[in-house]
Order: C-alpha cells, then structure tokens, then sequence
C-alpha cells in the first residue's frame, strides 16, 4: 500500500499586513551604489570572466551573476547599478560579490551611498476588473487609453508610484522605493479594484 503524501502547508498571510489577503512579489531590485575610487573597466573586464565590456556600444562593464541572479554595471566613474535582484538581501549579496572580485585583484575599494530607486512588483487579484468603470470614477489619477494599451496606470502621487491594472486582474507595481511601499500602494488601490470587479454578466 502506497502511503499518501503530506499535503505541503500553506503559506499564512498577515492581515494586519495585508488586509487584501494579496502579497505583492518583488521582481526586480534597480539599486545604485557608489564606490571611491575610478574604475580601470578594460582591466577588470580581461580579469572578471563573466564581464562584457564594449565601450563603443555602452560605457558600462556588464556582469551577469547566478548568485545571487541579478546584472551588475560598473562605470568608470565608480558608479555601479544593480537589476534584476528579487530582494534587499540579495542586492546586498551582489554588492558584496562585486568588492570580493575587486580585492581579489588588489583593488581596495568602498561601496558606499546604496540607494534603492526602484521596486518593481505584481499580484493577481481572483476576479476580473471593469477598467472603463475604475477610470470614470478615477479620472484624475487613473488613465486608460484600450487603443494603445490593455493596462490602465493609475497613479498614487504621494508615494510616485504606478499601479497598472488589467482587466484579467493582473497587477504590477512600479517606483516603489522600498518593499513596505510596495504593500503600501497595493493595498490603497486594492479596494477600488474590488468595487471594479466585473460581475459574471459583464464579462
């Protein structure tokens, strides 16, 4: 007799958290830190074997990291730009991976000044949305053109940040500085989806 597996437990939501029962997922991490010294970019490129360097094309130094996944530019000026991270903690992680390649080349230098400009996310609510319904009593802040665009933005000034809805339910979440904006701006625009939510009949 074959034995039933366990079902896998579920993962519990904090509703004071998120009243919406709804947890965004973060899918990408754009960060900008600063490190103290000029890069020499065509040397760390012919000792870094993951690096891409084309200055004819991009004045950036390109590496791909696995792990953490993320892409690292680095620009001579010491500028260095993070995408792709799915968490603070790994954009950490990728920072750290890049001052390790560089001591590994006698190169001492500070990362500093670590700024988090972008926090980009989406959810899925469970029900369709009325887009032209939302607009209408939304006007102001909402804006939604079918012809050109299936989502409609509608804008949260006060923390700069897009929510993009679609009539399937699907929503990203764009310019948020930080993880807790992110939830901020999802559940203030949560309960207008829900007014907006299409009934069986107009579907």
């Amino acid at each position: 007799m074959s034995r039933k597996q366990a079902p896998e437990p579920s993962l519990e939501v904090d509703l004071e958290l998120h009243p919406s029962g709804i947890v965004p997922e973060i899918t990408n991490i754009v960060t900008s830190a600063t490190c103290n010294i000029e890069l020499d970019l065509k040397f760390l490129a012919e000792k870094i074997g993951n690096a891409i360097y084309n200055p004819r094309k991009f004045p950036a130094m390109n590496i791909k990291l696995k792990d953490p996944k993320s892409t690292v530019l680095m620009f001579k000026n010491g500028r260095i730009v993070i995408t792709g991270a799915r968490s603070v903690e790994d954009t950490r992680q990728a920072l750290k991976k890049v001052k390790r390649m560089m001591k590994s080349l006698n190169i001492d230098a500070r990362i500093t000044d670590i700024t988090y400009h972008n926090f980009l996310a989406r959810a899925q609510c469970q029900f369709q949305i009325n887009l032209t319904q939302f607009q209408q009593q939304n006007a102001k802040m909402s804006h939604y053109e079918p012809e050109m665009f299936a989502g409609l933005i509608y804008t949260i000034a006060a923390q700069q940040v897009k929510i993009i809805a679609f009539k399937s339910g699907k929503i990203s979440i764009v310019g948020a500085k930080s993880v807790e904006a992110v939830t901020t701006a999802f559940e203030t625009v949560y309960p207008m989806l829900k007014q907006n939510r299409m009934n069986k009949a107009s579907r």
